[in-house]
């Protein structure tokens, strides 16, 4: 099992959490109601590898079908809920995919037809798949929001994807 990394962990602007991961470089706010996954919930998954999952709900390890997505995690999403998780990929220089980082995060119906296929077929939540880069660093971000989840939660979500500052690695 591997764990994510050495973090420090403290309050940020109101109802708001701030973490840091010293081994992955990266900082983060999250609403203090929604929780943040200790272990990684694809441990089968090497590149991209998962740095981070916050959400709403459960965040349960794995899934029956698909060791490149959090499958349990993103069903136990529900009507309301929200999940956002985040992959680093190894260099992947050439590849247009990964614009740069955006000044503000915003919704992107997911190009990445193959997830939907790692769901059960009812209930699926709302799922949006933005590659990203930034500091020489090639990113994943998998956002997905109930189909009745309130507005506040999808600003929310969007709210934790722009509080994420990344440092380049060495």
């Amino acid at each position: 099992m591997r764990v994510f990394a050495l973090a420090v962990l403290v309050l940020a602007a109101p109802g708001w959490v701030s973490f840091q991961s010293v081994r992955y470089h990266f900082q983060v706010g999250y609403p203090s109601g929604w929780h943040r996954a200790n272990t990684p919930l694809t441990p089968y998954l090497s590149d991209p590898h998962e740095i981070l999952t916050v959400g709403t709900g459960r965040l349960l390890v794995g899934g029956p079908r698909c060791a490149q997505v959090p499958v349990n995690a993103l069903e136990a999403v529900g009507a309301t809920g929200a999940l956002v998780s985040i992959q680093e990929r190894a260099a992947a220089h050439g590849d247009t995919s990964f614009r740069p980082r955006p000044s503000r995060f915003r919704f992107i119906p997911s190009a990445n037809l193959e997830i939907p296929s790692c769901l059960a077929p009812r209930g699926r939540p709302r799922l949006d798949w933005i590659p990203f880069r930034d500091h020489g660093r090639y990113f994943y971000a998998l956002v997905a929001l109930g189909r009745a989840a309130t507005i506040q939660t999808r600003d929310d979500a969007l709210r934790v994807l722009d509080s994420l500052r990344f440092t380049a690695r060495h």
